[in-house]
């Protein structure tokens, strides 16, 4: 590079020193000014550190401040998780970022109302109400007391507004937060009443090993083992008929699907109940009180930093966790259109694929790595004129000729946990993103850095 003369005070160099240094020219000011590189935590390819370095989950931002790396856009209040287990809330338009890292989604809304205080609109059958405890964000559960003797306990959410409309061919994914006291581990849930879905028999949940052991044919569920004892239990299935005035969250059972022993004293602990409609998995945690609530989508673009170090020549790399059931983004620079664009995503949630477009048509296109539904992913793209290739999870993908790339004055958009036009959430975290301008790195630094 030629030499360029920089005329700075000592409070400027000092300000370089400790600040974010916002791009294109970050790397260029640093060797003007003689100083010390990126610090160590950077990702370096062949001795280049990234222009942009954003690793969420470690709260850690190279090039530029967060924000002028991230426009955060929601317009609803909402929640993320913590690497402990723990529920943090978040304000509208506020980047839901915890130590596990940018959450990303789609809009989602909640059927059942009242769902943090399940002791309202949920009918009891020999339960009562007792104490409480934390529930998972902090706030209060309230433990479902088995009364004495041997008797069936269940709860369900069957009053006023709990009460809904099943639509043939609609997926739906029910959720709960539970916790069991001392003597008692399962859980069974009985498809709502009259209602066309397909379980057989009760889904049964057991919190002493953390595992749904009973589910019917056609049917997904998962448990997720949060902080101090609480698991989220969720399952889903689609119906195969219409059906109106149902509840909204079937019988659920204590202990046995049938008769078991309470003692008048102890129970489960219940909390954040949700019932989501053309739901593939359930997403984080939405609030309700008297009404149903929807929390907003996520909008994550690239701030005016963000958007400068895309290159005509260039890379980038992310680590994150794949689509829990479908479509998602993990990154792409583009024209909010699929005319031209350089993005990674998870394809039907166990692929990860890469594109690149420019003036309309399709360059290059690569991937198709297994990849689980939900698992931590590293991918990384890297591009030039008739060279181009990506990586994931350590393994190459095939070598690119494109004869075009996007040219820089097309790219007028950065999607964080997305791609194309904005509607292929990842409906998961990001945890860390890197860009490399004007540096095609090399193929064995995308298997390394991936793996």
């Amino acid at each position: 590079m030629p030499a360029r003369r920089v005329v700075c005070s000592v409070a400027e160099i000092v300000c370089a020193i400790v600040q974010p240094v916002t791009v294109p020219l970050a790397g260029d000011l640093f060797a003007d000014l003689g100083l010390a590189s990126a610090p160590a935590w950077v990702l370096h390819a062949g001795g280049v550190p990234a222009t942009i370095d954003a690793s969420f989950a470690d709260g850690l931002y190279w090039g530029a401040p967060l924000s002028n790396i991230l426009n955060c856009s929601r317009a609803s209040s909402g929640y993320a998780q913590t690497s402990s287990g723990l529920l943090v809330p978040f304000s509208s338009n506020v980047p839901r970022i915890t130590d596990l890292g940018l959450l990303v989604e789609g809009g989602r809304t909640n059927s059942l109302i009242h769902n943090l205080t399940l002791n309202t609109a949920w009918s009891r059958q020999n339960v009562t109400i007792g104490g409480t405890t934390a529930a998972p964000d902090g706030s209060s559960a309230n433990l479902f007391v088995q009364n004495a003797g041997i008797l069936p306990y269940f709860v369900k959410a069957d009053q006023g507004a709990n009460v809904v409309t099943y639509t043939s061919g609609v997926t739906y994914t029910w959720s709960i937060y539970a916790k069991a006291t001392p003597g008692h581990s399962q859980l069974f849930f009985e498809k709502p009443h009259n209602t066309p879905f397909p379980w057989a028999s009760a889904v049964r949940a057991n919190l002493s090993t953390g595992v749904i052991d009973q589910l019917s044919a056609g049917m997904t569920g998962k448990m997720e083992p949060l902080a101090n004892g609480w698991y989220r239990i969720s399952f889903t299935a689609t119906a195969a008929a219409t059906q109106a005035t149902a509840p909204g969250f079937g019988a659920l059972y204590f202990d046995n699907y049938g008769n078991s022993t309470g003692d008048g004293s102890t129970g489960f602990y219940l909390w954040g109940a949700m019932m989501e409609a053309n739901a593939p998995h359930a997403s984080s945690l939405i609030a309700t009180t008297t009404a149903p609530a929807t929390r907003s989508a996520d909008n994550m673009t690239g701030a005016v930093a963000m958007l400068a170090s895309y290159g005509e020549t260039g890379s980038f790399r992310v680590h994150g966790i794949s689509s829990p059931s479908s479509f998602g983004g993990f990154f792409a620079f583009n024209d909010n259109s699929p005319s031209n664009r350089v993005d990674l995503r998870s394809n039907q949630g166990f692929l990860t694929n890469c594109f690149i477009s420019a003036g309309g048509s399709d360059r290059y296109g690569s991937g198709l790595f297994a990849t689980a539904f939900n698992a931590v992913t590293k991918t990384a793209v890297a591009w030039s004129l008739g060279n181009a290739r990506c990586a994931t999870n350590g393994t190459l993908g095939s070598v690119g000729t494109p004869t075009a790339v996007p040219a820089a004055a097309s790219i007028t958009a950065a999607r964080i946990g997305n791609f194309d036009t904005g509607s292929f959430h990842l409906n998961n975290y990001v945890k860390r993103l890197s860009v490399w301008r004007g540096t095609r790195i090399s193929d064995a630094d995308l298997q390394s850095l991936t793996a």
